[in-house]
């Protein structure tokens, strides 16, 4: 789904995207796949932050015992 993400935010650019992924993804091939999701989108003129640790949804109200790491996008034109 990362492609139709990608694909999505560039005809649409939005202010601002946030995308969530497994904790394990963020050391997939020695974190290269995390370093090329904020890459691909900074060059789609985002500033791009990620959360440092896994969140769990279930202390956010969500019924589910499940990690999560977010991306969060900014688009760059705006203050």
């Amino acid at each position: 789904l990362y492609l139709a993400v990608v694909h999505a935010v560039n005809y649409f650019k939005p202010k601002v995207f946030l995308i969530e992924n497994v904790p394990g993804m963020a050391t997939l091939y020695k974190g290269k796949v995390k370093e090329q999701i904020i890459n691909t989108f900074e060059d789609m003129g985002y500033n791009v932050s990620v959360t440092d640790k896994p969140l769990l949804a279930a202390d956010y109200g969500v019924p589910q015992f499940r990690k999560r790491m977010f991306f969060v996008g900014f688009r760059k034109d705006l203050n």
